[in-house]
Order: structure tokens, then sequence, then C-alpha cells
């Protein structure tokens, strides 16, 4: 059997991969999984047992160097206490020393300095990685730092390799479309595939998969609720720096708009906060309508939902994947970050004034069908893990 390196960083990226993982293993494969940052420990969570950067780096020859710039610039303020201090010393100081081994200190200094860890192009340490773990196939995401360099160096080492991709790849878009970049790239819908096609990418290095964090929702029943108001369920995100300025929809002002149709009786309603979502945005729309965001799961919400109103939640694209109709508040510059439009049929309304119009016009066209092939992301991806391996 071949061994299987899987690597990702925390959030959304490492969650993504978690079933993945899980499906490896149950397959009978030989997996080693690299939490990078915060991803050991949401793999550890799932009770996915995951080194750290530490973990291989500590016996590297070039560990001495590494931990003196590590230390040089690593304040024990700075260290997240899910990371802890070992796996952001291996962090910062690989990211350093490869600076500097090929810009040069001075200029690798000011580098960081200036730009901070998006200075960092751990090609050299990707390689030391993927030689120490003695890998036959790598598995990663498309995130651009160390997973990028785990890629480019296996094209280097000649080890197979499979890049998932959790959305659009708006981003990740530049190297992606290029033809040595990993064996083979799963996306989660044919658009996507479309997009990096169009970039000049071929298509049979290409698969569209689905994202295997959206199996869940395949188990919430395909019905249609038999009741006489419509709920609508607001997915709210948090407030975040657009260019200079942070930009938002102001969700007490959307949920005010909501308590007005509530109030009429156009609908029920709800908000289901980000779990990022600052507490002082909580606090202001408190006791104005149902939040169950602590005490329901993401499916269980989506399960009583018959519309869905977002900005730019990613929720909103398991909603379509769902067949609810979708409201996007396209007066926020947010609102282009996940082209929901592109995948289902969405309503937006470009004001305020406009949120009830849209709401109504979306409840009366009621939902579409479900994307077909729900559920099956996860194997679908396992399956071109083996086929590659196979190759």
């Amino acid at each position: 059997m071949p061994k299987i390196l899987v690597a990702a960083y925390g959030g959304g990226h490492a969650r993504l991969l978690i079933p993945v993982i899980r499906d490896l293993e149950a397959r009978g494969h030989e997996v080693t999984v690299l939490g990078l940052t915060l991803g050991k420990a949401v793999f550890n969570q799932a009770n996915i047992t995951a080194v750290g950067l530490y973990d291989i780096l500590q016996y590297s020859p070039r560990w001495c160097e590494l931990e003196r710039l590590g230390k040089s610039v690593l304040k024990e303020l700075d260290i997240h206490p899910q990371i802890g201090w070992n796996d952001s010393l291996a962090y910062i100081g690989s990211g350093l020393l490869d600076l500097i081994e090929t810009q040069g200190e001075a200029e690798a200094m000011d580098q960081y300095v200036t730009l901070g860890r998006k200075a960092f192009d751990q090609s050299i340490t990707a390689n030391e990685i993927l030689l120490t773990t003695e890998c036959d196939v790598l598995v990663t995401t498309s995130a651009p730092r160390m997973e990028r360099a785990l890629v480019r160096a296996s094209t280097t080492l000649n080890v197979r390799s499979v890049v998932v991709v959790d959305l659009f790849a708006s981003i990740e878009k530049s190297w992606l479309t290029a033809p040595t970049f990993a064996n083979c790239i799963c996306v989660f819908h044919e658009l996507v595939k479309q997009i990096l096609v169009e970039g000049g990418r071929p298509a049979r290095d290409i698969v569209v998969t689905g994202n295997p964090a959206f199996d869940a929702i395949s188990a919430i029943p395909d019905k249609r609720f038999v009741r006489d108001k419509p709920h609508v369920l607001f997915l709210s995100v948090p407030d975040s720096l657009i260019g200079d300025k942070y930009e938002s929809v102001n969700s007490d002002r959307v949920v005010h708009v909501l308590g007005e149709g509530v109030s009429k009786g156009h609908f029920t309603a709800e908000i289901r906060f980000h779990p990022n979502e600052r507490e002082a945005i909580r606090e202001q729309v408190r006791g104005k309508l149902l939040d169950r965001s602590m005490s329901h799961s993401l499916e269980d919400t989506l399960a009583d939902a018959d519309i869905v109103v977002t900005e730019c939640s990613t929720a909103g694209i398991q909603a379509q994947l769902l067949g609810l109709p979708v409201v996007k508040l396209g007066w926020s510059s947010r609102s282009t970050l996940v082209p929901l439009e592109k995948l289902a049929p969405t309503w937006i309304a470009q004001s305020e004034e406009q949120l009830l119009v849209q709401i109504e016009l979306a409840s009366a066209a009621g939902r579409f069908p479900r994307i077909d092939g729900l559920g099956m992301a996860t194997s679908r991806v396992v399956n071109q893990i083996e086929r590659i391996a196979r190759d």
C-alpha cells in the first residue's frame, strides 16, 4: 500500500479533509496527517492523530539555525494556545530560514517585517517534509503557503499529489492552472472546473467530486414544508477588512428588516451567527430574532429553513445544494466573494429596502431540485487518491 501524507492548516481546510482521512484509513491505507498552524488542533478534536511541524523538523540538520531564527522574532504573546510554542517556532523559523537561503538575510528580514507570514515560500522545508515522511502520495488543499510549497516540492521529488479545492479557487487560480501543479485537482462544482480549464488547465487533470465537508447535509430530508409561513434563515458573517476599511452589511439592520417581516406576519425568521462573530454584534441583535447558533448544528438549522438570506456565507452554498432559494445581500462589496448566483437561482437585494421584496419573490419561487450526488464527495475524492497512487 502507498504511504499517504495528508497536510492542511486550520479551519475549513482541515475540516474538508477529515472525512477523507477517515475513509482512507477505513480502506486500510497508511496515512500520516500533518496539521499546520491550527490544523493539528482541528484534527485532534476530530479524534484524528496528527503530527505538527515541530514533530518533523526537530530532527532536521537545520534545526539549530531554524530554532535560533524563530526565537529571534517570536514572543510568548504571539503564540496561539491551540498551536503552542514548538509548532509556532517551527513554522516561523522554517519560513525565515527558507527566505534567508533564497533571498539573503537582509532582504529576507525586510520582507518579513513588511509582509509577515505572507513573505514565506517554504519550498526547502516542504522538500524536507516529503523526504522525512517518505510518502508516495501527497493530499492537501489549495492554500497558498506551505500547502502550495508541498505540491511544488512533490513535483520535484516525483511524489504523486492530489489537491482538494474547497470553493471557487478565485485566489488560487493563478497556481492551480499551472499544468505541473499536482496530478489531480478535485473541485466541488462544475463551475470551478470550467474556470480552471479556461485558465489553461487541461480538463483531464480536474475532477468534479463535490466538497467532502458538505457531505453531512445529505442526511437532511428532502421534504416540502406544509405551514402557513415560510421560515427565513439569516446566515450572518463577521465584519472583515476590505482594503483599508471594515466592510459589513450591519447585521443589526438586516435583523431589523427581518423583524418587520415577522411582525407583519410575512414569515418566521432566525439568525445563525458565524463562530467568529464578535460578541458585540451578537449582543446588538439578541432577543430580536430566534438564535439557535450555539444549540443546533448547521444541518439542523438548514433542515428547518425555507429561504436563506446571506451576504457571502459559504453555508449559503450548502443551502443551494439542498435546493433552498437564497437571497443575497448585494449592497456590500463582499457579496462578490461568493458568486452564489452562478450556482443556482439567487435573488439579490441591492438595498435594505429591497430585502423584503426579494424574500417574497424567493418564497413564491419555492425550492428547486437538490444537486445530484449529494453526500458522495468523500468517496469520490478517495477514489481519485487511489487512482493517482496506482498510476
